[in-house]
Order: structure tokens, then C-alpha cells, then sequence
């Protein structure tokens, strides 16, 4: 018996490749009409996701269907981790750093006006204190993945403004991750300590700066010794996705999002003299991964939590 037969005992495989088959089809045909009326192609991606979602046609039904959705969620998050990495590899580390006062500066007010009106939208909506604190720190979090599709889809990464736009979002995202933690362990706990709060800001930035310190003074000269030694020029693409991984999983050690490692990841890759041979060999995964994350924002909105009238509130 094969492996994939064996395999198939366990889960629908039908179904899941038709599902994707479905999702790789329409996402593609709808960024391409996208962009052929001028709007960005992420756009077309999300509704196209809408559309074969259980909100519109019902093609893709996570929710009656467990495999389609772990499937839908695997894929999409690869996607994103893809996304990020590639945003990473076009930015230069030095040009980042001098964004940083500004960026950080958006940053907190990304944060702290979100996270006011969220509390204050939903104080005035009768619900309670704690709820009212845990929706303002749900919406700190920003989407970086859309945020870094959309300025490399305009093809403007290397401007200034795009690199603070970037840098304020991953710091949001960092910021935003804290503020939900430690507005988590209030609402379940009733209280939190110090130390838990000190010791969430230090995973957070012992992160970023022991990946910072590797992206300067370590990746580039292993990737060159490694690349030098390989018999396969595809070698440094390959370990270039592991350390992607990699990175991705130390992030959520450290209680951030996994594209924050990704993003560190292609940052330290970017550093590297290989990076172009690298992007060429990992964006053919990005053009089929990449748009499955954003259909997956539209196969798993619910249009009809979206228009109730205290969520139209928040969102405005």
C-alpha cells in the first residue's frame, strides 16, 4: 500500500486537492482581474476567498469540514511566512534601523488610539470592563501581511515612507501581541505581576535583537562558507526556507507571531551575497502559497458577525 493511499485512509485527500485546486484557481483569476481594473491584486484574492467561502457559494466550507479547514489554515499561514520572509529580503537592515524613530513613533500610536476607541466603543455598547479591555487589545494588532503585499505589489519597498509604514507595522504587531497577553492573563486571572509583564517584554525583544545579531555578524558568512561547500546551487535555498522556519518557531517561543520570525529571517537572508539566487528559487512557492493566506481571510470572514451594528462601530 503507498503512502499517500495510507495516508488517504485518514482524511478526504479528494477533497482537500479539490479545495485547493479551487482556491489556487480563483485567487489567481481574481487578482488578475484585479489588477486589470487598477486595484491591488491582494484585493481581488480576499474577495475571491468571500465568494467560494461558506458567506457566498459555500465551494470551501471550513467550518463543516475539518480537513478543509486545518488544510486552508496550513497553507495560508505558510503563504504568509513566505510573504514576510520575501518583504525581509528586499529590505536592507541599515536603511531599517534609520526608520526607526519614526516607524516606532506610528507604532505606539497604532496602538494606543486602536486600543482607546475599542474600549471606549464597546464601554458605550453595555458590555463590560473586561471584555471592553480585551476587544481595544484585539484591535492594537495590525495586518502586516496585507500592509507588506500591498507596498510590494506598488512595487515601493525601497522608498522611506514604505520602510517606516513596515517597521511600524512589525513593531505594532509586537506591541499589539504584549498588550493582548498581558490583557489575556487580567481577564482570565483578574490580575497580572510585574514579572509576567517584564517577562513577556523580554522575550519580545530578546528575540529581536538575538536574530538582529545574527542577521549581521553570522548568517551571511555561514551562508557563504555553506554555499562554497554545496555541491547543489539549490543548497542555500533549501536551508534559506529551514531558517525561515526556524526563525518563524523561535518567534513563537517568544509569544510573537510567526511572521515576525519570518520576516527577521529574510532580513538575515538579505544580508547574504546569495539573496538573489535565493528569491528566485523560493518566489515560485510564494506565487502559489501567497494568495491561499488571503483567500483564506475571505473564506473565513463572516459577513454577518462583520455587519452587526457594534462591529461596524469598531471598525470605523
Amino acid at each position: 500500500m503507498s503512502l499517500m493511499a495510507s495516508a488517504s485512509e485518514g482524511y478526504d485527500l479528494a477533497l482537500i486537492l479539490g479545495n485547493l485546486l479551487i482556491i489556487i484557481i480563483v485567487a489567481r483569476l481574481a487578482a488578475e482581474l484585479a489588477e486589470l481594473i487598477k486595484i491591488p491584486a491582494v484585493l481581488g484574492e480576499i474577495i475571491a476567498g468571500i465568494i467560494i467561502g461558506p458567506s457566498a457559494l459555500g465551494l470551501i466550507d471550513p467550518i463543516k469540514n475539518l480537513d478543509v479547514a486545518n488544510m486552508v489554515l496550513l497553507l495560508g499561514e505558510i503563504g504568509v511566512i513566505l510573504l514576510l520572509f520575501q518583504v525581509g529580503l528586499e529590505m536592507d537592515l541599515g536603511e531599517m534601523a534609520k526608520v526607526g524613530k519614526p516607524a516606532l513613533l506610528v507604532a505606539l500610536i497604532g496602538v494606543l488610539v486602536p486600543f482607546a476607541a475599542g474600549f471606549g466603543v464597546a464601554s458605550a455598547f453595555g458590555e463590560s470592563g473586561e471584555i471592553s479591555l480585551f476587544i481595544g487589545a484585539a484591535l492594537t494588532a495590525t495586518s502586516v501581511g496585507i500592509t507588506a503585499r500591498v507596498l510590494g505589489d506598488l512595487r515601493a519597498l525601497a522608498l522611506r515612507e514604505s520602510r517606516i509604514v513596515l517597521g511600524a507595522a512589525v513593531a505594532d504587531d509586537v506591541l499589539g501581541l504584549i498588550i493582548l497577553t498581558v490583557v489575556v492573563k487580567v481577564v482570565t486571572e483578574g490580575s497580572i505581576s510585574a514579572s509576567v509583564v517584564f517577562e513577556t517584554i523580554g522575550l519580545a525583544l530578546g528575540f529581536l535583537v538575538i536574530t538582529g545579531l545574527l542577521a549581521i555578524y553570522v548568517i551571511p558568512k555561514a551562508f557563504t562558507r555553506i554555499d562554497r561547500v554545496a555541491k547543489s546551487s539549490t543548497t542555500i535555498v533549501a536551508i534559506s526556507f529551514a531558517l525561515t522556519l526556524a526563525f518563524s518557531l523561535l518567534a513563537n517561543q517568544a509569544k510573537l507571531a510567526f511572521i515576525i520570525g519570518a520576516f527577521m529571517a529574510g532580513l538575515a537572508v538579505g544580508r547574504s551575497q546569495q539573496h538573489e539566487r535565493i528569491a528566485e528559487g523560493l518566489n515560485p512557492l510564494g506565487h502559489i502559497f501567497i494568495p491561499v493566506f488571503f483567500a483564506s481571510i475571505g473564506i473565513n470572514a463572516d459577513l454577518d458577525a462583520m455587519f452587526q451594528p457594534s462591529v461596524l462601530a469598531l471598525a470605523t
